[in-house]
Formats: C-alpha cells, structure tokens, sequence
C-alpha cells in the first residue's frame, strides 16, 4: 500500500541518481484524464471507481483463476488505525511494546484521550469485483469479506487469491478467506498466523502483499511495526523492532522469517531466475527509498530506534537528535565503505514513496516491460505519483539496477499486476492521505501492441481450467511456457505426479534454460516434502507427503552440485540448505 502516509506530508523531495533519471519523454496524455500520461498506443480503462462498483480507498489487488479481481480497501485508516506523530503523549509505551497484548494494553491506558469505541467504528473490506463487460467494466461487485475492525487491526494492505483461497494482510492477522457455496462472499475464515503489528509506530508499516515463490510457499512483508509470534510448529519469532520477509506454506504450516532489517517493505516479486525483491521506504532523514535483493539470513539494518532518535528524539529526553547510525554508516546506500560488513545493502535508491510491486510474466503488455518490475510511487497527489519500471542485473553474489523509467504517472497508485490474459491493473487511491469515499481500478490495455498475446491468451485459458487434470507429460511441456506463473503452476501440478522426479530429470537436462531452473526447483519441493500441497475442492489445501520421493530427490539435488550451469548449481545449493532432517 502507500508507503508511509503522512498527515501532512513532509517527505523530502529527493533527485535520483543520473543513471535513473525521471524519463518519461516516451509517454503521452491519456484522453480523459487530466495528469495521466502513459505509453504511445496503449488503452486506459476505468473498469471500476467509487459510483459504480464501491470502490473505497483501494490498496491492494489479486485475480483469482476464473479472473475476478480481489481488492482491500482500507476504511480505518485516521480510523481506528493510529499513527505515534498523532498520539505523542503515548510514544515511549509503544516503544516499550513488545506484543500485541502490550499494545491492547497501550490503548486501554489512553482509552480517556483515544476513545476504545472510536478504534472499531468501521471495518477492512475484501471486494470482490466479477462479470466484465464488453469493455472490460466489472459489473458485479460484492463486499466478498469485512468485519476487520478489532482495536488491534490494522490496515487491509495484502491480497492473494489462490486455489480457491483467498489471503488477506491486515496486522495483527494473515487470514484465510474462502466462499464455499459460491455466492461471492467469504463464508469460511482461518488465520495464517497471529502476532503482527507490536506497535502502533507509522501509520502504513503495515504487512502488504503476497508473493508465490519458485519453491511453492507464499512470501510477504511486514514494516517495523514488528512482530512477536509462535508459529504451529511451536517456533518463536520475536522481531519487535524491525520489519522482515517471511513464508509460509499454503496452508499455514512452516512459517519461517526470511530477511529482516526492513524499514516499511511493500510487497515481493520474484524476476523468472527465482531472485526475490522488494522495495523499502526512507526515513525522512535525508536518506532515499532503496531496491532491497532479498535473501535468506539477510539484515538490511535498519531498527525502529533509528527512527525514534530522528523524529521522536524529543520523546526520549533528548533536544537534538543525535548522530544515528543508519545515516552515518550511510545503510541506506548501495554498497559503500561506510556499511558495516553484517548487513546486505540495497541495490539502488528509486522511489519517493514506494508501494505495489509486480514483475511482467512474459507475455501480454508491452515488448518493453519484458524482464522488468513495476514499482508504484505514491506520493499523495495524482500529478506526483506513478509507476517506475526497472531492470536487474546479476553482479557478483549480488544484484545491480540497470535502468529505470517511468511507464505511467499522474495516478495515485497504491498497487499493480498483470492479468491472466497480459493486461495491466492499477489501484488508484485518488490522493490524501486518509481513507476517505472513493477510489478507482484501471486496465492499462496494450491491444494490438501486446507481446506474446497469443501465449497470454493461451495462459488465461489455462490458469481457468486449472493443471491438475493434466497429465505428467503436459505439464512437463509446460515448463518452458513462455508465461511465469503458468511454468510455475504447472511445476506444482507435476511435483503431484507418480513420476515426477523423472520429468524434472529430464527439464534439468534441457537446452532451455528457465526449464532447467523449474526442474531443480520442483526437485526442491519433492526434496522438502515429498509434494506441492494439493489444492482442496473447495478453498483449503491437503498435505501428501511422500518420503521416498524426499529420498530420492535429495539425492538426484546432491548429484546437481557438478551440473556444467552455474545456476543449477547455486539452486540445487539453495535446495539442500532449505533441506529438512529426513
């Protein structure tokens, strides 16, 4: 969602860097619109706003199989969902909080100056908007779940819809939302996992979107609000103090943090190569947003006390704030002789106000956005928000900017992604910094422009109708697809399969070489756990472990090890270090 939203705003305006600068010579006004510039050729449609659909102060979205769009919006926030700067009498409590009780107990403390009533007066809402017209206009808009509105909840800022199961990111809670007797309303919810969201901190350090990961598990973010929680397994995970990536597997099990050290991150997306990245925000210091490369064990160094000496110094009994190390050891830069060794730096500073991320397929929009992210900036207003798009590079053990560019601006954008078919869909927020009445979605259509359209054609087609009735060889041709997620999904379809550690034998031993990359990664999931989990008939997932194929593929990961590519060697590597104890 937005990155830090700020009543009133006062984030710096910061130049980028020359090799990023803000070119966007190559767009053109867009009929109808008065800021919106896009590129030459392309077709923008308002399929849903405020007056047709209902659309509310919209942050995120997802499509499911069939094509309808999830999307939260954020009812609460100035609502029930606070901010510190609003509330400083209350600051050193939240800062002592190190649980979510604590922070209950916070604003029980405060109930004389915040109202407990005040907190719950209005909800979270999951749309779910279906039945497209001719033009692409849902016309059908159902409110698909609500009833967020705990004192503890925070903002609807994530939303991933899979196999029949819809996520949903709204502190302290990931949840599960399914509708079982079709009807277009969750009437079924579970929780992920509990414990997000120990302080009240920035508005906007929330947990955000979702992310479905080459090795079959869902991947997401959470700000410095922090977290302190106990998974299913009986793990503890106490991060109080800092924002992180984790993952966790359809169902809920084997969650485990990935990369801490973030200050807000907005969303993941994962290049075709398996390469995780996410965007985190800066800190009103002087210091710049930055491209975060994600890995395992990673710390990007950032804490809340960072923030607290900076602009709640007062708060804590200082008169002027101190040296802090987040600037003086400039972490927030790529990679210079200031850092300290332990953590892992950015890649590239880009973004004023960072939020939805998304990577293109391979196939649909446009030829120009193969290969590339799409990064949205919200900034407040229509005219200085947009989207970037930016190219990555490997560069030694890590990752490098290569360009970037503006590809839509002068739309308050809070999130994107690409359709099954190769559309672009965009949240507008309208502006400000509160919800508030209205909102809009648009598709961004490249028509006769669009690249691979048959292939995307192809790959709607195909996520509709599912991968589980195909057989073991269908889905091993897929894995050279020219469309990610259809390679991706048909990976786990195999992963199902008798056979299937033969299949991926064989796609490791192709001329191709992202079907190399799928083999040894359904290689990791058999090694894991024996199979991907199996997708319920009706929303929910089914565990069918197989400890021979663990066996067997460990084995053929080992044999990977002295493979001649590179890259199936580092992934077979990845593979065995994610390897559990048989």
């Amino acid at each position: 969602m937005f990155a830090s939203l700020k009543i009133p705003f006062t984030a710096l305006v910061l130049a980028l860097p020359a090799a990023y600068a803000a070119d966007d010579s190559s767009l053109v006004a867009v009929p109808g619109e008065p800021s919106l510039t896009a590129p030459a050729g392309v077709s923008v449609t308002v399929v849903a706003d405020g007056k047709g659909q209902s659309i509310y102060s919209p942050t995120a979205l997802a499509f499911d199989e069939a094509g309808a769009l999830y999307v939260a919006e954020t009812h609460r926030f100035r609502f029930g969902i606070e901010d510190d700067r609003n509330h400083l009498y209350w600051y050193l409590d939240d800062l002592a909080s190190k649980t979510t009780a604590d922070r209950l107990a916070l604003h029980e403390k405060w109930k004389a100056k915040v109202p407990l009533e005040s907190l719950t007066k209005k909800s979270e809402v999951v749309r779910k908007l279906s039945e497209p017209d001719g033009k692409g206009v849902f016309k059908k808009s159902d409110v698909f779940a609500d009833g967020f509105n705990d004192i503890l909840d925070g903002t609807a800022a994530g939303v991933f819809a899979m196999d029949g199961t819809v996520f949903l990111a709204s502190i302290p809670k990931i949840w599960t939302l399914v509708d079982k007797d079709g009807d277009g309303k969750s009437d079924e919810r579970g929780v992920i996992q509990d414990g997000f969201g120990v302080h009240v901190s920035l508005s906007g350090h929330d947990l955000n979107g979702f992310a479905l990961g080459p090795d079959g598990r869902i991947y997401s973010t959470i700000g410095d609000r922090g977290f302190n929680l106990t998974t299913r397994e009986g793990r503890k995970y106490v991060s109080p103090d800092c924002g992180a990536v984790f993952r966790f597997e359809p169902d809920g099990t084997n969650f485990e943090v990935v990369h801490t050290g973030l200050r807000n991150p907005k969303e993941i997306a994962f290049d075709d190569q398996g390469n995780a990245f996410s965007v985190d925000n800066n800190s009103d210091q002087g210091d710049k947003a930055r491209i975060v490369y994600i890995v395992e064990g990673g710390d990007s160094g950032w804490e809340i006390f960072h923030q607290a000496m900076h602009t709640f110094h007062g708060q804590i009994g200082l008169e002027e704030p101190p040296p802090g190390r987040w600037m003086v050891e400039k972490m927030w830069e790529p990679e210079n002789k200031f850092q300290p060794a332990y953590i892992v730096p950015p890649i590239a500073n880009l973004t004023q106000g960072p939020s939805g991320l998304t990577y293109h397929p391979g196939t649909g929009f446009l030829e120009s956005e193969a290969g590339r992210f799409l990064i949205c900036d919200y900034k407040g207003a229509p005219a200085s928000s947009g989207v970037w798009s930016f190219k990555v590079e490997p560069s030694g053990a890590g990752m490098k900017m290569v360009d970037a560019r503006k590809t839509l601006w002068g739309i308050a954008v809070t999130d994107a992604e690409y359709s099954w078919d190769g559309n672009l869909y965009v949240t507008d927020f309208l502006g400000g910094w509160t919800s508030h009445e209205g909102g809009r979605v648009l598709r961004i259509d490249a028509g006769a422009k669009s690249w691979k359209a048959s292939d995307a054609a192809a790959a709607a087609t195909m996520i509709k109708q599912g991968f589980e009735q195909r057989t073991a060889e269908e889905l091993a041709a897929l894995l050279r697809h020219a469309d990610q997620r259809v390679r991706l999904r048909a990976q786990l379809a195999l992963t199902r399969k008798p056979n299937a550690l033969g299949f991926f034998k064989t796609a490791v031993a192709s001329n191709h070489p992202l079907e190399r990359l799928h083999g040894v990664w359904g290689m990791g999931i058999l090694a894991r756990r024996g199979a991907a989990l199996q997708p319920a008939k009706v929303g929910g997932f089914v565990s069918i472990p197989d400890q021979r194929k663990r066996m067997e593929a460990t084995k053929e990961l080992i044999a990977l090890l002295k493979h001649q590519d590179a890259e199936v060697r580092a992934q077979a590597v990845k593979a065995l270090g994610e390897h559990r104890r048989l």
